[in-house]
């Protein structure tokens, strides 16, 4: 496993143009790059075998869950004909998930703040002693940050690390580099996940019972419109990837026995020499959906011993749309 200088080259015996080997396959301090250095001062201390340069760290870090599901109900009469009902609810559960043990700008665990509200109004008018009104509205938010803490994704990578021209902050998400074999970092570290989830739904319901003779008829309605935004904001903070492409030698065609290789990620990244990186926007779509539905039915009493239910309902469910029209949809007519 070899690890070779790819910014010098030397003429071999047959002529061809190959890398020089660091030797030793020990890359001299001055080599490494100065970012990497930065990055390396964040890595903990071997915990395990300090002796050791492989398997030198066991990870541990504690677990938390805190959940709170308060609610209030209250019925209010405002005369024999007329009354009033109302429900609020709310769960909040505070959370960590993926804890890796690593310390906080290189660890990934997500700690969300889980956070839902349920309420309902309902209003019921006696109109006659055989016409009831029956009026009724709720609302649903949900809202799930899952997101590393802020001194991982609000990290200075330009003041703390040099790396200039990102799209936001956040300690740089690198992938593994390195394994427990010949040394490295085996973990994926750096921000990881940095979302927002937010779900709404407004509902409305009217029906009408209405008593006449052996019948018992309802006439109605019901209503919502369902929201979600999933704002990712991933992609603001860099992702660099690290191979051994970088310092491995050129085999020309030739087959090394299996099990061996050249090169190294865990050299690659102390020469600053990542094989791919990526960056973006955030991303913030909200994506909207409205249904109706109208009902009539009856029950109708036949006989003490038999009783007859039948009914009519329409169901309407409009596509899921994004708010500002950003995301395409299926369109029979429309050319691609």
């Amino acid at each position: 496993n070899a690890i070779y200088d790819p910014s010098t080259q030397t003429i071999d015996s047959t002529g061809r143009r190959v890398l020089n080997i660091f030797p030793n396959n020990v890359i001299p301090s001055s080599r490494i790059d100065p970012t990497s250095l930065k990055i390396l001062g964040y890595f903990p201390k071997p915990n395990l075998g300090a002796d050791a340069f492989v398997n030198n760290f066991t990870q541990s870090g504690a677990f938390f869950k805190l959940q709170q599901i308060p609610s209030v109900k209250i019925d209010h009469n405002f005369n024999d004909r007329s009354k009033i009902s109302g429900y609020w609810g709310s769960q909040n559960t505070d959370k960590s998930n993926g804890v890796d043990g690593l310390p906080d700008v290189l660890s990934r665990v997500r700690i969300q703040n889980i956070w839902s509200m349920t309420t309902r109004v309902n209003y019921d008018h006696t109109i006659t002693p055989r016409l009831l009104l029956h009026l009724g509205a709720g609302f649903i938010r949900y809202k799930n940050p899952d997101t590393v803490p802020p001194i991982s994704y609000d990290f200075d990578l330009a003041g703390k690390l040099g790396i200039n021209g990102s799209p936001g902050p956040g300690f740089p998400r690198i992938n593994a580099v390195g394994d427990s074999v010949l040394g490295g970092m085996a973990l994926p570290f750096g921000t990881g996940n940095h979302t927002l989830l937010i779900d709404q739904k407004a509902t409305g319901i009217a029906n009408l019972s209405w008593i006449r003779g052996n019948h018992t008829m309802k006439f109605g309605s019901d209503w919502k419109l369902e929201t979600t935004t999933p704002i990712t904001l991933n992609n603001i903070t860099p992702t660099f990837n690290f191979s051994s492409a970088q310092t491995a030698q050129p085999l020309y065609g030739q087959v090394l026995p299996s099990g061996t290789g050249t090169g190294s990620a865990w050299a690659s990244f102390l020469l600053g020499l990542y094989d791919n990186a990526s960056a973006g926007n955030v991303s913030a779509p909200q994506n909207r959906r409205t249904s109706l539905a109208l009902f009539a039915q009856d029950t109708f009493k036949v006989t003490r011993k038999l009783t007859l239910d039948y009914g009519l309902r329409w169901d309407y469910q409009g596509p899921i749309r994004e708010l500002w029209d950003r995301q395409s949809t299926f369109s029979p007519t429309t050319p691609n």
